[in-house]
């Protein structure tokens, strides 16, 4: 077959040379993130691949912003749908170095995941139609068509119907078990969809519902999951197709996430040794302390351990719940005791970092922020600092300076989860629930033979986050006053899961079940 041509589609992706706003307006999440990873690399593993994501004209929270995407060129591509006429603009930018094709309209692409569900929908159309122009236009026959979530599902019609891509294969990669992260419409017109005969509505209505993730299912020549536990949920909720699903454990960009120090050993073939990974931790540390500080407008302490967390808010990574019964004997001096709504608790002498924004019409994790600014700002200032952001610099300083990560989604919620790894990969140790991807890789750390490069939250409540937190604080004080090896121990076992974690990895995987896929 020679290389393998790919066609990949997402609502979002992390584009690390657009410059902000332009970056945050279009990734908003994990989904986002990996996607950029992905396309960074798909010349690394000799996959010829084309990219399409739409390109939004705001972000989140800024309702009178409108972005200016033309210093990246721009065609128009005129289409029509049930006789009205729109003309998608298409933009060239560059992820590393993998071309993707932005494709904007100002009302309709107007923000990523918007809630007025018929834009939403209409979102969805407009990129199942313009794709296969653009492919056609380019020439580019792909081997498999790769789709990201069933927001881009009602393409497949379109490919099926179309004899240029008669060899094509379609590959659907499913993120979520969460509902909401699987597309639905319960007001709709099918025959407005510009698709085609009963087949497809055969394949796309469930129940009287537009389910997009039903007709990926049916429809899609194979079907992935990110993990194995995510294998089993999904094979579970979507039984009848259950010999069609695989699992691929997702994983990060190695170059993109890692400290820029350890890149430049990491590039000249340097092995890596304790002292090379302590002291470029220690500069990285200082570094993200100083821009949490300038952000916060506090003052952090370099004496004290410091767990951090930055992310998407979402009601199944349950971080408000779990932290905030403990964050008073977290923040707490060692040596005293406080009284919790767990009962009374010894204080770790440590503090935490967290940034991270909800979804604009999220009322739920909306109230998440104002809670965490509300204890940074009155109750526990100085230990405890929020940033209402979510930027790919705070992304990159957590997994590079953080003295350990926090991670807490509900068990069996969690697809896999990739904020972990870009810790990891950084020699970070993480605290994590024992769901998704770090089942697979994640080892309990044992404090007495120093084995393990991490920490479950098993069983799941706030007592055993506590539980974990002081294990570690013990460790780092240990460290700190007395030369003990065990928390720079665990440092290094994280640090050898790299290559496991590396996006490289993945996309080997992947590109074997594309190869398999397209024969």
């Amino acid at each position: 077959m020679g290389n393998l041509k790919v066609a990949f589609l997402t609502m979002e992706m992390l584009i690390g040379e657009l410059s902000e706003p332009l970056r945050g307006a279009n990734f908003k999440g994990g989904l986002g993130i990996l996607a950029g990873d992905i396309a960074r690399n798909f010349k690394e593993v000799g996959i010829n691949a084309m990219c399409f994501v739409p390109f939004y004209d705001r972000p989140w929270f800024a309702k009178d912003t409108r972005l200016d995407y033309n210093k990246f060129g721009s065609f128009p591509i005129e289409i029509a749908i049930n006789g009205h006429k729109f003309e998608v603009n298409a933009h060239k930018a560059f992820c590393g170095a993998q071309d993707v094709f932005g494709l904007s309209h100002p009302e309709i692409f107007d923000v990523l995941y918007t809630d007025d569900r018929q834009k939403r929908l209409l979102q969805e159309v407009l990129l199942a139609i313009v794709v296969p122009r653009m492919l056609k236009a380019a020439n580019f026959a792909p081997d498999v068509v790769w789709l990201n979530e069933s927001h881009t599902a009602l393409i497949i019609p379109h490919l099926k119907e179309d004899p240029f891509f008669a060899r094509t294969k379609i590959l659907f990669t499913t993120h979520t078990p969460v509902q909401a992260g699987m597309e639905k419409f319960y007001d709709y017109n099918f025959d407005k969809l510009e698709l085609a005969h009963q087949l497809y509505r055969d394949a796309f209505i469930n129940n009287g519902v537009l389910d997009l993730t039903r007709g990926a299912m049916v429809l899609s020549d194979a079907v992935n999951a990110v993990s194995e536990e995510h294998r089993e949920v999904t094979k579970r909720m979507f039984s009848g197709f259950a010999d069609k699903i695989t699992g691929i454990r997702n994983g990060s960009d190695a170059r993109f996430w890692t400290h820029k120090s350890t890149s430049y050993l990491v590039n000249r073939k340097i092995i890596i040794e304790l002292d090379d990974l302590m002291e470029i931790h220690a500069q990285a540390r200082g570094e993200v302390l100083a821009l949490a500080n300038k952000l916060s407008g506090l003052a952090l302490s370099e004496k004290k351990p410091t767990a951090w967390f930055v992310r998407r808010f979402a009601g199944y990574k349950n971080l408000y719940p779990m932290l905030e019964p403990i964050l008073p004997a977290i923040c707490a001096e060692r040596g005293s005791y406080v009284n919790t709504n767990l009962g009374v608790l010894e204080g770790l002498g440590m503090q935490i970092v967290g940034a991270g924004v909800a979804p604009e019409t999220d009322g739920y994790c909306l109230g998440w922020m104002s809670e965490f600014t509300r204890l940074a700002r009155d109750v526990f200032q100085g230990r405890f600092a929020f940033i209402p952001q979510y930027t790919t610099e705070l992304l990159q300083a957590g997994a590079w300076g953080s003295d350990v990560w926090l991670a807490t989604p509900e068990p069996g919620l969690e697809a896999c989860g990739t904020s972990d790894q870009r810790a990891i990969l950084n020699g970070i140790p993480v605290i994590t629930s024992r769901t998704g991807g770090p089942m697979e890789y994640l080892e309990e750390f044992n404090p007495e033979s120093a084995n393990g490069c991490g920490f479950f939250i098993d069983p799941y409540n706030s007592r055993t986050l506590y539980e974990k937190l002081r294990i570690f604080s013990s460790l780092w004080y240990a460290w700190k006053e007395q030369g003990d090896e065990r928390y720079p121990t665990l440092k290094l076992n994280a640090f050898g899961k790299r290559h496991e974690l590396d996006i490289v990895t993945c996309l080997e995987k992947y590109k074997q079940l594309m190869f398999s896929t397209a024969r």
